[in-house]
């Protein structure tokens, strides 16, 4: 499976932090594995684990208003 580029971002966010996906998980207080699928794409988290993942790195999540064709603002 092909995880979600955010959940990509922020798998490569930690490997370039040359953090294990161990320590992580202790400080989101899950299994390590659970962490895992969330990179690989196996399992998908809620918003709110999301949240703390990138929190943890430094990043916010953020809603950006982005021009679509053919949809009013």
């Amino acid at each position: 499976m092909i995880p979600h580029p955010i959940l990509a971002q922020l798998g490569d966010e930690r490997r370039a932090r040359h953090l294990t996906q161990a320590t992580v998980a202790v400080h989101l207080h899950i299994c390590h594995t659970t962490l895992s699928f969330w990179e690989t794409g196996r399992t998908q988290p809620r918003l709110e684990d999301i949240d703390r993942l990138a929190a943890l790195y430094g990043y916010r999540l953020a809603l950006v208003p982005v021009a679509a064709e053919g949809v009013a603002a």
